[in-house]
């Protein structure tokens, strides 16, 4: 790899490292009017196989054929663009027989890989990722898990998304364990009106305890520090804001950085806790469509959440991060950074992020 090559790379990855030990809200730097308004259209075109934004109405049934059993259910969508029209977000909040629920999803399109991404963020903190096949025939999207590698689902998938006009769609999912049908969904979508996006005013607040240790919703200005090998240390600038979303189940940042040679990239990344397994989980979505997945342990002595991802999807080369945030006071926390490539460090950083809005 030449040497211009190795130096895009970094700084690429260090917009990981910021994403992931930036502060757990929005990061904006002294001029909380810095960041660029919401995408309103799409800025990629294969983007446009996918739904138009705004407030859906879902009705759907599940069905447990091996119990006999059927539920109905009634849900709301609300979807905007997000990382400067590169990925669209969905809000749903679901009506079933014994309440409520919520769930976060992402779509998106992989530069490199050639396909569509989808990313479910569930209100127990799973983090499933997809891709997608589109179909352009039967205008269909058929979905195959990537993430987790391991199938601890237990079970086979059989996702697809029909879309037969851009304010209609079908979601069909089957659940199978060999041969039998554990669980059949059928959802029906239409499209009732348009929407902006969250109110930038309401951040939201979390519904666990155990998410507060992510860190605190706001307005945010943070400052990296990062070098590779024996060159000097560069510094970049990053603003954004952090808001609790899907009724408070995850953290969701969006943001945008500020100086030197990535002014201008957006930057997303959700974070939330897996009340089943007990970890917490994060997901950065990059610009060019990589999604990289961490997983996060609180240190209750040292006051830090350490994250550590395998594999770095973002990357070309098999690379791996850890970060490790500290939190000193409320408004206030550092963080350092390592990346390694083959298990040698390529990339080491450390910052600071300051929540300016109270």
């Amino acid at each position: 790899m030449r040497k211009g090559e190795r130096l895009g790379l970094i700084i690429g990855l260090t917009v990981v490292g910021l994403g992931v030990g930036g502060a757990v809200v929005w990061q904006i730097g002294g001029d909380q009017d810095v960041l660029p308004p919401r995408a309103s259209v799409a800025a990629l075109s294969e983007l446009g196989v996918f739904e138009q934004p705004g407030v859906w109405k879902q009705t759907g049934r599940y069905k447990y054929p091996e119990a006999n059993r059927t539920m109905d259910f009634t849900a709301t969508d609300r979807s905007y663009w997000t990382l400067g029209g590169r990925a669209l977000m969905q809000e749903t909040e679901y009506v079933v027989d014994d309440g409520e629920d919520h769930e976060l999803t992402i779509k998106g399109w992989n530069t490199t890989s050639r396909k569509h991404t989808y990313t479910l963020v569930t209100d127990t903190g799973r983090v499933v990722a997809y891709d997608g096949e589109w179909e352009a025939m039967d205008r269909t999207m058929r979905w195959e898990i990537m993430h987790p590698t391991t199938n601890s689902l237990k079970m086979s998938v059989n996702f697809r998304e029909v879309v037969p006009r851009s304010d209609r769609k079908r979601l069909l999912t089957e659940y199978r364990t060999f041969a039998t049908v554990l669980k059949d969904v059928a959802v029906d979508c239409i499209r009732e009106g348009d929407y902006s996006g969250p109110d930038e005013a309401d951040y939201g607040t979390p519904i666990r305890e155990e998410l507060r240790l992510l860190g605190e919703a706001g307005t945010w200005s943070e400052r990296q520090f990062f070098k590779s090998g024996e060159d000097s240390e560069t510094e970049m600038l990053i603003e954004g804001r952090v808001r609790w979303a899907a009724g408070g189940h995850c953290l969701v940042y969006e943001g945008v950085v500020t100086n030197g040679d990535d002014a201008g990239t957006p930057l997303l990344w959700i974070k939330t806790y897996d009340s089943v397994v007990k970890v917490y989980r994060y997901a950065y979505f990059s610009a060019g469509g990589a999604v990289d997945h961490y997983v996060g342990r609180w240190d209750p002595e040292k006051k830090k959440m350490v994250w550590r991802c395998q594999h770095l999807n973002s990357s070309a080369t098999d690379m791996s991060s850890v970060i490790e945030e500290t939190f000193t006071q409320p408004g206030y926390k550092t963080w350092t950074f390592k990346v390694r490539e083959f298990g040698k460090i390529v990339v080491e950083g450390r910052g600071d992020s300051r929540r300016i809005d109270l």
